[in-house]
């Protein structure tokens, strides 16, 4: 039945389908389909990793290069002259994004929506479609695609949208106060629940005639009150059963590996490769089936309370094609092939022992509070090989051991390290949630403590808005007075006080910190970058090394996180648990097997 024709049902109509029917439409829809739908998702994804996103990643940096940026930099960002080119292609870079996404969508819904559409019929279908999304309301699409969706993890997704999240540093600092804790829970549920209204908003903007503004209305109407509840159930039913599937496949495909390790140890590499391989090609398919999966179930709910929407056409699906099976078997091993061929250079460079440093986030926060002489200690008793610590000026001129700018967390006293002395700030008391409390150290006290354990100390200098225009200058006064400054290590947010660090210590190793980075490595004279977990990719490592840089990554806190960055051989992670990443390294250069190390790695491919 041909997209936009109305039935002869109410707006809304009363129908109502429970989960197990609406799972059960879904599925036969797919099933209808499947030959056809697998040679989509294949070609959909082709054509999105091979043209659509590198050209909106080439757009994207000609707009950063027209403000004069090279890189995804704050401390770089100004408005210069070229600032208007550089909205212009920033918004050509999110709408050839966001077309991509919804004609991949679009073509997937079609299809199951008719199974007998012709290749032909189904690309003109695609370009209705692509053409409404280039109205100019395409914004409010956007927003729900782009945003909403990847943020609270319910509706259409897409492998481009996983990095889609609020960076980890911002929830660990939020999750540190009860107010602002409970604040981030009641974000999620409220970003959950829109989400759930709008969730059928894609079936009835590529099904119907409806526009976007009108297609998110919809959505909205016919999803208040109870209604939504076997929407619900039948996602979470399906997200079960695709986990079982994905769990069974991980291990079906890391068993060569472990049998490999056993047997024949120098083959280990290969096998993990062409495992590897593998297993990309398979997530690839299993993701594209759980979308197809998904837009059946949205759109036999959609159908059943609109008319907007018809139900699933009855026409028969075009003749099965033995080409079209010959087709999908010989595109997918080809590329099992490729892409494991290419990854068993890989494997042979994970199999080498890790020798990833490990820095202590701020101390060692289950023995003290955080930036505590207590902290200081538990770390290096934890055996942490660098311990990393803030400091910032006070009201006098003076450096405190502090990273918060207002005390209100650790305190109580919503009172800022600006505007106090170093007297008065190191006779304050400060706690954590667990019940720990110490004083607040001046930072002489704090180095002379680290030297008295022989531990060295990453510093990063951190701005509380009362530093002098010599404050970089005065930092290195006060440790150079207590004959403190040799033997550590410095880092700063700040890109013009690691350049002038850089310069007034030539020979000490500086690092400047992204919590933002991608498309490249900043201009500095750093040594090298720490970067947010969250952006912290395979290719801006690639690029930071290349360019004779450190590659550090903050903050690595789940045992799963850590092994992911020592097998991936970054320089070294910041980490608020230095015994599990001690522990983590020790077992990685004991283990000479490939098994454990490709089920790491494997595990983000397997997520559902």
């Amino acid at each position: 039945m041909p997209a936009g024709q109305e039935a002869a049902a109410s707006e809304d109509g009363p129908t109502t389908m429970g989960p197990l029917a609406l799972l059960k439409t879904s599925w036969n829809a797919v099933m209808a389909v499947k030959g056809r739908l697998f040679l989509l998702i294949i070609l959909s994804n082709l054509v999105l990793t091979a043209l659509a996103f590198p050209l909106a990643h080439w757009v994207f940096r000609e707009a950063l290069r027209a403000d004069g940026m090279y890189a995804i930099d704050m401390d770089d960002f100004a408005i210069a002259p070229g600032f208007p080119i550089t909205v212009l292609l920033l918004a050509i870079a999110l709408l050839i994004v966001l077309l991509a996404l919804v004609v991949e969508f679009a073509a997937i819904l079609l299809l199951l929506h008719d199974p007998a559409l012709t290749w032909k019929q189904l690309g003109r279908e695609v370009l209705r479609v692509g053409r409404k999304v280039l109205h100019p309301s395409s914004i409010w699409l956007a927003l729900y695609l782009l945003v909403l969706v990847p943020l609270s993890g319910f509706g259409f997704t897409s492998a481009a949208l996983n990095g889609v999240a609020v960076p980890n540093f911002i929830t660990e600092e939020l999750d540190k106060q009860t107010f602002t804790r409970v604040a981030l829970v009641v974000l999620y549920v409220i970003l959950g629940y829109v989400n759930i209204r709008l969730t059928a908003t894609l079936p009835i903007f590529v099904l119907s005639k409806d526009g976007q503004t009108r297609a998110l209305s919809t959505s909205w109407r016919i999803t208040r009150g109870l209604r939504p509840w076997t929407l619900v159930v039948a996602v979470v039913v399906l997200i079960a059963g695709l986990s079982a599937v994905s769990v069974a496949g991980f291990y079906l495909l890391l068993s060569p590996t472990f049998l490999a390790d056993n047997v024949a140890p120098a083959a280990s590499p290969v096998v993990a490769g062409l495992s590897f391989g593998a297993a990309q090609v398979l997530s690839l398919l299993l993701t594209g089936f759980a979308v197809a999966l998904l837009a059946g179930i949205l759109t036999a709910y959609s159908a059943a309370h609109t008319s907007k929407v018809t139900p699933f056409s009855q026409t028969p699906a075009l003749k099965k094609s033995r080409r079209i099976g010959v087709a999908n078997t010989t595109i997918a091993v080809s590329a099992m092939a490729v892409l494991g061929v290419l990854a068993i250079p890989t494997m042979y460079a994970i199999s080498d022992h890790p020798e990833t440093i490990v820095i202590a986030h701020r101390g060692f926060t289950q023995g003290g509070v955080e930036n505590t002489i207590e902290a200081l200690e538990a770390a290096n008793a934890a055996g942490a090989e660098i311990v990393e610590f803030d400091t910032m000026q006070t009201k006098d001129g003076r450096f405190v051991v502090m990273h918060d700018t207002d005390l209100g967390r650790l305190t109580g006293k919503s009172v800022k390290v600006k505007d106090l002395t170093l007297d008065e700030l190191t006779a304050m008391t400060v706690h954590d949630n667990a019940g720990n409390s110490g004083q607040i150290p001046s930072l002489v006290e704090y180095v002379t403590r680290a030297n008295e354990l022989d531990q060295p100390l990453l510093i990063e200098l951190k701005l509380s808005g009362a530093e002098t225009e010599t404050h970089v200058q005065d930092l290195l006064d006060t440790l150079d007075e207590g004959d403190l400054l040799g033997g550590h290590l410095f880092h700063t947010l700040d890109k013009a006080s690691a350049d002038e660090l850089k310069s007034l210590l030539p020979n000490t190793t500086i690092g400047y910190i992204m919590p933002f980075a991608g498309l490249g490595i900043p201009q500095t004279h750093a040594d090298f970058l720490v970067l947010e977990e969250s952006s912290a990719g395979a290719q801006m490592q690639r690029d930071t090394t290349d360019a004779g840089m450190g590659y550090v990554v903050w903050t690595v806190n789940t045992k799963d996180g850590l092994n992911v960055r020592m097998i991936d051989g970054v320089d070294a992670v910041i980490t608020d648990r230095p015994d599990w990443a001690l522990t983590i390294r020790e077992h990685l250069q004991e283990d000479s097997g490939l098994a454990g190390r490709l089920s790491h790695i494997m595990s983000s491919l397997f997520t559902i």
